[in-house]
């Protein structure tokens, strides 16, 4: 049972003037839920922080502005799932240990924390970067929401 069809059965239960509200709110929910994550990366020109838009597709999104090193890297895995050419030794910080781990820790710690404030889809997609043997690559499980890049 989703927790969509759970939350259906609690509305089922209340007194009819209040289970059509509240089938009502549950079918606004669940309809929110399938729509798309926004992901977008705004080249705006400016140096330093990456400018990007956030949010769900169909509601006001949002604008931010970052530093932190694993965000960038992380819309790009997820941008291009299935990229050969990027390489987590261009993505490390110039003289990490092991590129691998640096990259790693960068998305899948630090850009997850940060982008959970704004989207936890998004913090958890970030669970979801894999880095080995050089390489970085977004694996998506079947009932991730999909995520806009562009």
């Amino acid at each position: 049972m989703t927790p969509a069809d759970k939350l259906f059965a609690i509305a089922a239960t209340f007194p009819l003037p209040e289970q059509e509200e509240a089938l009502r709110i549950v079918r606004l929910g669940t309809e929110c839920a399938r729509r798309p994550i926004v992901f977008r990366w705004i080249e705006d020109g400016q140096p330093g922080a990456d400018l990007f838009e956030i949010g769900r597709e169909g509601e006001d999104l949002q604008y931010v502005r970052t530093d932190l090193f694993g965000v960038w890297w992380a819309w790009a895995a997820i941008d291009n799932p299935k990229s050969e050419a990027d390489r987590s030794a261009a993505f490390s910080r110039p003289g990490a240990a092991s590129p691998d781990n640096s990259i790693r820790h960068a998305i899948r710690v630090t850009a997850a924390a940060w982008l959970r404030r704004y989207s936890p889809e998004l913090g958890s997609a970030c669970a979801s970067i894999a880095v080995s043997k050089g390489f970085v690559r977004y694996h998506p499980s079947a009932s991730a929401p999909r995520i806009l890049t562009r």
